[in-house]
């Protein structure tokens, strides 16, 4: 697992869209959105923050929009993440599928 923490991506073209997306979808870009949740966990806590979830080169990709020590959610924004993870996951398996069926 890779991770990285700068303005420059490998995954730019796909972030642009991921965001443009978030902007349609949340009316803010990926990253800090400026609300606070209903649970505030002291000082540190930075509040809500929009994330996108995509498909680069062959890989599952997390784009929080901004740098990120530490989540905290509540059971059902755990339920929300876990499904966008997991239907990444599909669509990493169909992509490899249809490679591998291309390929025969």
């Amino acid at each position: 697992m890779n991770h990285g923490n700068g303005p420059k991506r490998p995954h730019q073209k796909l972030f642009s869209e991921l965001n443009k997306e978030c902007q349609e979808q949340l009316g803010c870009d990926l990253g800090k959105t400026g609300t606070l949740s209903k649970v505030h966990w002291g000082e540190h806590d930075e509040g809500e923050i929009a994330v996108a979830i995509g498909i680069f080169q062959g890989h599952l990709i997390l784009d929080f929009g901004t740098p990120v020590t530490w989540l905290g959610m509540s059971l059902a924004e755990a339920e929300t993440f876990l499904k966008m993870i997991a239907a990444g996951i599909d669509q990493l398996k169909k992509d490899r599928s249809q490679k591998n069926h291309k390929k025969s």
